[in-house]
């Protein structure tokens, strides 16, 4: 006798396309079409003297040959990525390890996964810790899976075309509150006059004026220090954005991490990063000393920002240098991390009056909900507001 699941599973099997049996008008015997690898573009025919018979076939075929979660999520993998490192890869292996490695949830046989089991494996996980965004890495790799299991005929539907999270489940994006990331109007005072005092000094790395030009221009860190002298235009006073460096986890020939980092520069963050931004005098002044620091130290490169051999900085030892100065100041403003500078950047124009729509393009943000952020939970206090920003 057939389970209700089962009888449910055959009921969507056969009306699924591809997979319709048929009574052959010769020989009387019933026939159905299942997935398997084994075979000639996968599919096996399975031939039955009665169509009981053949329902027991194709559940005998499906259980002795389905995979896990487990199973299937390294299937996918593997085809996604290979032996390829980039960022994505790296945060897929992150959100994999935090949230599904050591869970039991992974271990069940991909057909007998309910809407249900999906919803107590993720609501705990996000329930009141988490914003939508930070949800979706996980989301995501529900969905490949499930979606893989459906290609490869272990089910007939992907669960999550159905699953959802209550709106009340997040912790909303505002809720983080922008104010704690951004630098008051004193301590920045006092961090731009520690980073000039240390360029007086012709140090032996460009750190402090990349620094500089990442609070008076808002760029993201990874877009500073994949610049080069070509990106910008003295005379019509702009700097242009056109790449970014990214950090992965190096690999071996397997596919496997090792130890250290590459650092590559590539293509910008979206679409909407590459764009021109406007130089504000400071800026251009930065510009101006960094040009004289390399010729002082003779090098010769398109780089911005480098050490006295030439060698090009990255993102990490700008976050590096920023936090190691943020706790020599004793700074109380700000979250310690050199994206504060673009937050404070940001923030800034926003009490100054700039538009929305002007201020998601300058930032290079590809969702104005990004933008937004800046514009909730932020009341204007002129005694208190950044004024190192000249008009653009």
């Amino acid at each position: 006798m057939q389970t209700l699941t089962e009888k449910k599973f055959l009921e969507e099997f056969y009306n699924t396309k591809g997979h319709n049996w048929r009574k052959d008008k010769t020989s009387g015997r019933y026939l159905v079409y299942v997935y398997d690898e084994a075979y000639k573009n996968h599919r096996k025919l399975l031939s039955k003297p009665t169509k009981q018979a053949l329902d027991k076939a194709v559940i005998k075929h499906y259980h002795a040959n389905e995979s896990t979660f487990e199973d299937l999520y390294f299937d996918y993998y593997s085809l996604r990525f290979g032996t390829e490192s980039n960022s994505t890869r790296d945060r897929w292996d992150c959100t994999w390890n935090t949230y599904f490695a050591n869970n039991p949830f992974i271990q069940k046989p991909i057909s007998q996964y309910s809407l249900g089991d999906i919803e107590d494996f993720v609501y705990p996980i996000v329930n009141k810790k988490m914003t939508r965004k930070q949800t979706q890495k996980i989301l995501n790799i529900l969905k490949e899976v499930f979606h893989r299991s459906v290609s490869k005929d272990y089910r007939v539907n992907n669960p999550m075309t159905e699953f959802s999270i209550p709106d009340s489940y997040f912790v909303r994006e505002y809720d983080k509150d922008v104010e704690e990331s951004v630098l008051n109007s004193f301590e920045f005072k006092l961090l731009q006059k520690e980073l000039f005092r240390e360029i007086e000094d012709f140090p032996k790395y460009s750190t402090a004026f990349a620094i500089l030009l990442d609070a008076y221009t808002g760029a993201r860190a990874g877009e500073v220090v994949a610049w080069k002298w070509s990106d910008i235009s003295f005379k019509k006073g702009i700097i242009s954005i056109r790449r970014a460096e990214s950090r992965h986890s190096k690999r071996n020939e397997q596919g496997e991490k090792i130890k250290g980092y590459d650092y590559i520069i590539g293509d910008v963050k979206t679409k909407n990063s590459r764009h021109n931004l406007p130089l504000s005098k400071n800026a251009l002044k930065v510009l101006h000393l960094l040009k004289d620091w390399q010729k002082e130290h003779n090098i010769h490169t398109d780089w911005l920002f480098v050490n006295t051999d030439g060698q090009r900085i990255t993102a990490s030892i700008l976050e590096q240098k920023y936090r190691r100065l943020w706790k020599r100041l004793d700074l109380d403003s700000g979250n310690g991390g050199i994206h504060c500078l673009r937050k404070t950047f940001c923030t800034e124009l926003a009490l100054k009056g700039m538009s929305i729509y002007e201020l998601q393009k300058l930032m290079g943000h590809s969702d104005i909900a990004t933008t937004q952020k800046y514009y909730i939970k932020i009341g204007i206090d002129n005694e208190n507001s950044l004024q190192y920003l000249e008009t653009l």
